[in-house]
Parts: C-alpha cells; sequence; structure tokens
C-alpha cells in the first residue's frame, strides 16, 4: 500500500482476513478454475477444431526427417573413414610384402 507521504506501508490484512490465508485462497481458486479449464485437455487435442494435433504430427514428421538425415550422414562418414583406413592398412601391408621381396 502506498502512504501519501511517499513510503509504503506493510499490509498483513486483507480486509479481516490474515494475508497468508486471502493468498492461500486465491491460490487454489485459481488453480481450481485452471483444472476446470484443462480437464479434457486430451479431447481437445483430438477435436476437430483443435490444430494442436497436427502441429504435434508435424513436429514428430520434421523430427524424424531431421534424424533420418543425420543418421545418414553419420553412417556415409563412418562408411568413408572405414574405407580410408582398409585403403592405408592395405597400403601399408602391400609395402611391407615389396620390401621384403
Amino acid at each position: 500500500m502506498c502512504d501519501p507521504h511517499g513510503g509504503v506501508k506493510v499490509a498483513n490484512q486483507v480486509g479481516s482476513i490474515p494475508l497468508d490465508w486471502a493468498l492461500g485462497a486465491f491460490i487454489l481458486q485459481t488453480t481450481a478454475d485452471a483444472d476446470i479449464q484443462n480437464r479434457n485437455w486430451i479431447a481437445t487435442i483430438f477435436s476437430d477444431e483443435s490444430p494442436t494435433l497436427l502441429s504435434i504430427i508435424g513436429f514428430l514428421l520434421v523430427l524424424l526427417t531431421a534424424w533420418s538425415i543425420s543418421r545418414n550422414c553419420l553412417l556415409r562418414h563412418s562408411l568413408h573413414w572405414l574405407q580410408i583406413t582398409v585403403r592405408q592398412e592395405v597400403e601399408q601391408v602391400s609395402l611391407g610384402i615389396a620390401r621384403r621381396n
């Protein structure tokens, strides 16, 4: 509460109700209202009017595509590395055989 002289007053009651009780009642009422509004959230997602299901499906498709591309790139990189490693090993073995002869 503001003091007309520019200071701040401390409140410990709302009317005749202690502030902690008033705050608790406010929180309970707010959460009860939110609970009533969100009771059928699953039905809301699957309703024809809700774009949420389409958004979830779109997000999952983008995620699956990104995973597939990254997996493919990783496999190509691994295969390329394996080819280089095998080629180097074959060259070393060939040089070793050529040096013995």
